[in-house]
């Protein structure tokens, strides 16, 4: 073992390599000289210093370094009567103002520069926002006005005196982006506005730089006890797009932020007062398209719902498919149309459910081979980009029997950096949650296969071998992207995306019939075991929490 390297990370394992390699730079920096304690024994850093030790040669170290950071304030002039004074100190003292995480090794500013739960559903409501606008609590504010401003021009400045409260005083209706982002940095920023949060919290005198050692991007599971809904990631429905969901998902997303906007106080569908949300009734997590049309639904009944369906919601989609809709995503479509009309019981919906959840779990499996083969672009023509190369306008829109109808659709060109922006959207979002699908511990995964099925999926290898020399310089330049780091990684995919015609997928439709022969096989092999023990047997633990079963979140 290396005189610096750490033992102690996250559930047993070491910190991040970034981690190991700042707190080595920290512990040399003249600004912590003289910390009490520096290393251990054997040479390693004693990063953590707990006031409960109960014995020990270093049982007193929690308190020798309280008195260090009392002498440094004294130093800075700061009082240590003061509130928060500290963290003033710890703030002051940081050399650069950005730490990575322990856990990811993702850096972050130690200032108020991320946004709060409350700015982020401010800018989703913001009335010119015409898409699905991906928004996370882990961009700061200088790249998420920036990239609002790309897209939405002038009217995002004229938005900011609302979004960024609690200044004193904001720059000129007339003011450019640069002296707004001038603002942001110099006033606004250093006020630590409740609009804000830091990176990494005051931890001081616990940690040697006097940070909390998870940053703001993993704190909320590294962390026990700080699992907190202003963590997640706020997007319109992120799910489409981990579950490789076909249908049109630029028209469904573009309802969705209508209805979040002019009719979240519907009545829900079970009786109760809005706000209400929109309910896919199909879920896209078993494989039903992203499509707009959506039952209104409280917080409660929806998250009640969860990735299951009831008997009513069964029957309804097989009165759309009547009209002529299609309801079922093409790789899920066989099990749906063996088992649909042996659905008579709230049961049998839930077994449905089960059936079809074990399909989607069936069909990452078969994408997950093709990634490890470096097949990327042959991935990339599944998500069906070319839904973002068109705007939408609903005629007619109106909600009848709690449920969103509508006259017309009206697609319209779109200007080509909306397109790009939705597509790098649509790709980091897939390919990151098909790289890490089968690596979640709670995945109550059950891959579904046959002889028949393995020589499917091998043909389709064999075929996209073949064309590696029209396909080599795509593949490279999305798994270019998809290895970025999570600073680079949304630039990456736009650089991809902003010279490609969606035109060259075509070249794959052949191996898409392979695949979909692939999953035919798989959908009739899992709607033979309509009566097997796994989908007739009680819920286990992990799948009560998938399926929601008897919980309202």
């Amino acid at each position: 073992m290396a005189a610096t390297e750490q033992t102690e990370g996250f559930k047993g394992q070491p910190p991040h390599d970034v981690f190991q390699q700042y707190m080595e730079q920290i512990v040399q920096h003249e600004a912590y000289a003289g910390m009490p304690d520096a290393r251990y024994d054997d040479g390693r850093i004693q990063w953590e210093a707990p006031s409960n030790r109960s014995g020990g040669k270093f049982k007193e170290t929690h308190h020798r370094r309280r008195e260090w950071w009392t002498r440094k304030a004294k130093s800075l002039g700061i009082s240590t009567l003061e509130n928060q004074w500290i963290s003033r100190v710890a703030k002051t003292i940081h050399p650069t103002k950005k730490k990575p995480c322990k856990k990811c090794g993702r850096i972050m500013d130690i200032r108020y520069v991320y946004p709060s739960t409350g700015l982020l559903k401010r800018i989703l409501n913001l009335p010119f926002l015409r898409d699905a606008f991906d928004v996370s609590p882990i961009e700061d504010i200088f790249s998420l006005v920036n990239r609002l401003h790309d897209l939405y021009g002038d009217q995002t400045l004229k938005a900011l005196p609302s979004l960024l409260r609690g200044g004193k005083t904001h720059p000129s209706r007339q003011a450019l982006l640069a002296e707004w982002l001038e603002w942001i940095e110099n006033e606004y920023v250093p006020s630590e506005p409740r609009t804000l949060s830091p990176g990494a919290m005051s931890n001081a005198p616990d940690r040697f730089d006097g940070f909390h050692s998870f940053n703001r991007c993993c704190r909320s599971t590294a962390d026990t006890g700080r699992t907190t809904t202003n963590l997640r990631s706020y997007t319109t429905d992120r799910r489409v797009f981990e579950y490789w969901a076909s249908g049109d998902w630029i028209a469904a997303d573009r309802l969705m932020g209508i209805l979040r906007r002019d009719f979240r106080d519907e009545l829900c569908a079970n009786g109760h007062p809005g706000p209400c949300q929109a309910d896919h009734i199909g879920p896209i997590s078993l494989g039903f398209n992203h499509r707009p049309h959506f039952q209104m639904l409280c917080s409660a009944c929806n998250s009640a719902k969860n990735n299951r369906m009831y008997p009513s919601d069964v029957a309804w989609l097989i009165g759309r498919e009547a009209k002529g809709e299609e309801v079922i995503s093409w790789h899920s479509s066989k099990p749906w149309n063996l088992c649909k009309g042996k659905v008579v019981t709230r049961e049998h919906a839930l077994r449905l459910s089960k059936v079809l959840r074990d399909n989607r779990h069936s069909y990452m499996h078969a994408l997950s081979i093709i990634a490890d083969k470096g097949h990327y672009a042959f991935l990339a023509s599944l998500l069906e980009l070319e839904h973002a190369n068109y705007d939408v306008e609903f005629v007619g829109l109106r909600i009848e029997n709690h449920i969103t109808e509508w006259s017309k659709i009206q697609h319209l060109p779109r200007e080509t950096k909306y397109a790009t922006e939705q597509k790098a959207r649509r790709s980091r979002i897939a390919f990151g949650e098909l790289l890490t699908y089968f690596d979640k511990a709670n995945r109550n995964a059950y891959v579904v296969g046959d002889a028949e099925s393995a020589a499917l999926l091998q043909r389709i290898l064999e075929l996209l071998g073949g064309m590696k020399a029209q396909t080599t310089e795509l593949d490279k330049s999305l798994e270019v992207a998809i290895r970025s780091t999570p600073e680079q990684i949304d630039e990456k995919f736009r650089q991809v995306y902003a010279n490609f015609s969606d035109q060259e997928f075509a070249r794959f439709n052949p191996v898409r019939k392979v695949l979909r022969s692939h999953m035919d096989v798989v959908g009739t092999i899992i709607a033979s075991m309509w009566d097997h023990e796994r989908f007739t047997r009680e819920l286990t633990l992990s799948e009560l929490d998938e399926f929601g079963e008897g919980r309202a979140e």
